[in-house]
């Protein structure tokens, strides 16, 4: 996939896939059936499974449909390829260490005690952390293959924020604590 096509594809099936599931969320909280008890409960299971996973709903959609993987073994393989483990492990423990510390010296996590940060690990990794496979597992290097790597993460973080933007209209969204500016300066310096 070296031509511009599979990124637009990419691009434009990410949007559709979370919009839509962000659109029946969005309507569901307008017309009152997402009010009761079970609401949130739903609501999470839509953005977590719905929109936070379109990404990588994308990313292997394209890779099957360009005969780059054959199954989900193929699929994990091309993803978390990596040409340094040990590196990739370091470098990523030593950020996350970074957040923590701060999170600790700052005493709060999104205005909670720093420690519940780190029992929100798994959901966060599953609510939020697999659309990176998509993000910076397929867009990022593809985007690399064309331009240099500012311009490629800077692209890719005004994509992440504005793929975000229908958060805002989300009762209860995380997202909607953040000015928009502010989130989208977060989305291009997190890329």
């Amino acid at each position: 996939m070296n031509d511009i096509k599979p990124i637009l594809q990419y691009i434009l099936l990410t949007f559709l896939i979370a919009w839509c599931a962000e659109a029946i969320l969005i309507l569901g909280e307008r017309i009152g059936i997402l009010t009761d008890a079970s609401g949130p409960i739903i609501a999470t299971a839509i953005i977590g499974i719905g929109a936070g996973m379109a990404p990588t709903y994308a990313v292997a959609i394209l890779l099957k449909k360009h005969g780059q993987i054959r199954g989900f073994k193929d699929f994990c393989g091309r993803i978390f390829k990596t040409g340094n483990v040990k590196k990739t492990i370091i470098i990523t423990a030593v950020f996350y260490l970074i957040w923590v510390i701060k999170d600790i010296m700052l005493e709060s996590y999104l205005g909670e005690p720093w420690y519940l940060f780190i029992l929100l690990i798994p959901i966060m990794i599953i609510g939020g952390g697999l659309e990176e496979i998509g993000w910076r597992g397929f867009l990022q290097p593809a985007l690399e293959e064309k331009l240099p790597f500012a311009v490629a993460a800077l692209i890719v973080g005004v994509i992440w924020a504005v793929w975000h933007f229908p958060l805002w209209l989300v009762q209860n969204a995380s997202q909607s604590s953040f000015d928009i500016l502010s989130f989208t300066a977060y989305c291009i310096t997190g890329s």
